[in-house]
């Protein structure tokens, strides 16, 4: 069965393979989900994986991570936010080579590996001076 067909993700669950997401003690405002590494950052914790190289938010990307693969079954289908579980839009990050899944209201999704990703990007970004399209700058509506 698709998950069009399912319908959006349960609130609080991953918008990638529905399983709850859990939080992160040492940051707030930040869950990732167990099953597929992905990470949910609310909108304070993602201007500050664009405005420093936090190491909290690094690591927990990586730990995330580990022994999991890339998402390979991103279809391109619009991800549900999981808290109001509206559809996000996606922001391509060109610099960081993905698409990150934002809801203006809530906060960014990324699956596995694209926390460290955007971050290392970011702080690329910064040490030449230099923007990201459509983030950096100005963060999708946060």
């Amino acid at each position: 069965m698709s998950i069009y067909r399912q319908g959006p993700s349960p609130a609080g669950s991953c918008p990638r393979c529905r399983e709850s997401l859990l939080p992160v003690d040492a940051v707030t405002g930040v869950k990732t989900c167990e099953k597929c590494g992905g990470v949910f950052a609310d909108n304070p914790a993602s201007q500050r994986i664009v405005t420093k190289l936090d190491k909290a938010l690094l690591e927990i990307g990586f730990s995330a991570r580990v022994g999991r693969a890339p998402n390979t079954k991103d279809t391109g289908q619009a991800l549900t936010c999981p808290e109001c579980l509206v559809g996000m839009r996606k922001v391509r990050i060109e610099s960081a080579c993905c698409e990150i899944d934002v809801c203006p209201a809530h906060g960014t999704w990324f699956d596995a590996g694209e926390l460290q990703d955007v971050m290392r990007a970011y702080a690329r970004s910064r040490r030449g001076r230099g923007s990201l399209l459509g983030f950096a700058t100005d963060p999708p509506d946060h």
